[in-house]
This record gives C-alpha cells, sequence and structure tokens, in this order.
C-alpha cells in the first residue's frame, strides 16, 4: 500500500515538473516574443518620426513676432520678412512657399501676452539653411528662429536640455544631439531613447 502510494507520488511530481518546464518555457517564449514586438515597435516609431521630421526639412518656426487684429496668411510671408531681413541675410519673400502662425490658442494681442510663433515654409532647404546659420544674429533682440520639430523631437531635446547628465542640447537637420556633461561627447538620440535614464 504504501509503496503505491509512493509511487502515486512520485507519477504526480513528475507531472507537476513536467508541466512546470512546459509553462517556463511558454513563459520565455511569450517574453521573447513581446521583446521582438517592442523592438519592431520602436524601430517604426523611430521610422515614422524620421519620416515626419523630413517633411519639415525646409521649414522653420519664428517666435517673438508681434500679432496684430488684421493679420492674416497671405501677409505671414511678409510680416516674417519684415522682421527678419535687417539681421538675416540672403533671403527674400518670394523665397516663403507658406508662413502661418501655429494653431491653438486665442490670437495674443496683449503686450503681456507672448506671441504664437509663425510657422515659416520654404521653397527650398538651402534658403532654410542660410536662415538657420544666420540665427545668431537675432542675438539680444525678442526674435528667434528654430527648425520646425515634430513633436515627439521636441520633448526629446526638451528633456535633453533638462537632463543632469547632458550639458547642451541642439538640433542641426531635424537630428537631436546632446553634449554629455561627463566627458563632453556628442551624442545623437532618438525617440527611442525616450524616456530618458538617469544615466546617458
Amino acid at each position: 500500500m504504501k509503496s503505491e502510494i509512493e509511487k502515486a507520488v512520485v507519477e504526480v511530481s513528475e507531472k507537476t515538473d513536467k508541466r512546470l518546464n512546459e509553462i517556463e518555457t511558454e513563459n520565455k517564449k511569450l517574453k521573447d516574443d513581446i521583446k521582438a514586438v517592442n523592438v519592431k515597435l520602436q524601430e517604426l516609431t523611430i521610422a515614422m518620426n524620421d519620416t515626419a521630421q523630413q517633411t519639415r526639412k525646409s521649414s522653420v518656426r519664428v517666435f517673438g513676432i508681434p500679432e496684430n487684429n488684421s493679420e492674416n496668411r497671405e501677409d505671414c510671408a511678409e510680416v516674417v520678412y519684415e522682421h527678419l531681413k535687417t539681421k538675416i541675410q540672403n533671403f527674400s519673400p518670394g523665397d516663403i512657399e507658406v508662413a502661418h502662425r501655429v494653431p491653438g490658442g486665442k490670437p495674443q494681442i496683449s503686450n503681456r501676452s507672448k506671441p504664437r510663433p509663425i510657422l515659416v515654409k520654404f521653397k527650398f532647404r538651402g534658403v532654410k539653411d542660410v536662415v538657420i546659420r544666420q540665427k545668431k544674429a537675432l542675438k539680444g533682440s525678442d526674435l528667434r528662429v528654430y527648425e520646425d520639430l515634430t513633436p515627439a523631437n521636441r520633448k526629446l531635446l526638451y528633456e535633453l536640455k533638462q537632463h543632469d547628465g547632458i550639458s547642451q542640447a541642439w538640433t542641426v537637420n531635424g537630428k537631436v544631439l546632446g553634449k554629455l556633461a561627463r566627458n563632453d561627447s556628442i551624442v545623437q538620440y532618438t525617440v527611442g531613447d525616450l524616456p530618458l535614464g538617469p544615466n546617458l
């Protein structure tokens, strides 16, 4: 009787061990599958963001141009040109394909309110590059010119600027770069690096 009980216990134990091994194998496969899906999702996220950034390769955002009640889309290119022409050389209103205030919110007419930025798309990327190269000439004025970034790249740039491990962060042709505080190395970051960890 005792041996039969022991035999039954051994059989149950063996079946249990076998099932546990099967479950562990299944769990490992599931984890590997989830990891592969996450890697693919990250690759797709980066690729989609890169594609979206490419569509902005000829665009900038101009900050600091006051708004007025009579402003309309048709005059925006001329307004941008008139405000930048004394500081930024070698471009004309005809180089601007389209210009308009960034949508969202009400027009900021009050002197105490920050005006909404103007999104400017140039006909040629070369003109945009000329403007970006000269943006330092705006120092000391209320005007600022930045590359037009995707929302994800704007978030990435902001987080890099806030990070203790980064001494500087900036963009070049839509690519987001950061200088490491520990050794001054310059590293390119992508949206796949979000959220940023404590150690970069």
